[in-house]
């Protein structure tokens, strides 16, 4: 648990509070999906984890959404 990732100070336009951003991407080139589900799983379990974590010392889990990048090539 705790997949390698990015963390990004990013501040909300709503509400103009700062927060810490991790974004982690699932590269999926050369791997079986049997891989990349383990590896979604395991992230769900991450982010299902950090949600039930409440501590002073620990940075508090507020949202988390999934996105999917998607390309397209013309010729």
């Amino acid at each position: 648990m705790g997949g390698f990732a990015k963390v990004f100070k990013a501040q909300n336009l709503l509400d103009n509070i700062d927060y810490a951003m991790k974004k982690i991407v699932i590269k999926t080139k050369n791997k079986t999906s049997e891989v990349i589900v383990n590896e979604i799983h395991s992230i769900l379990t991450e982010i299902r984890c950090f949600a039930k974590i409440k501590h002073k010392h620990i940075v508090r889990y507020n949202h988390s959404w999934i996105e999917i990048e998607l390309k397209v090539f013309i010729l």
